[in-house]
């Protein structure tokens, strides 16, 4: 599964998800969120 992200600022992240990141690409996304980015 491949999950395309595209911040305000025009920069794309391609993140490759397996299972074992799932919980880990929550955090970050969580990071992100608290920090404003997305």
């Amino acid at each position: 599964m491949k999950l395309k992200i595209k911040t305000p600022n025009g920069f794309k992240l391609k993140l490759c998800i397996f299972p074992e990141l799932i919980s880990t690409i929550g955090l970050l996304v969580l990071y992100l969120h608290l920090a404003g980015l997305i």
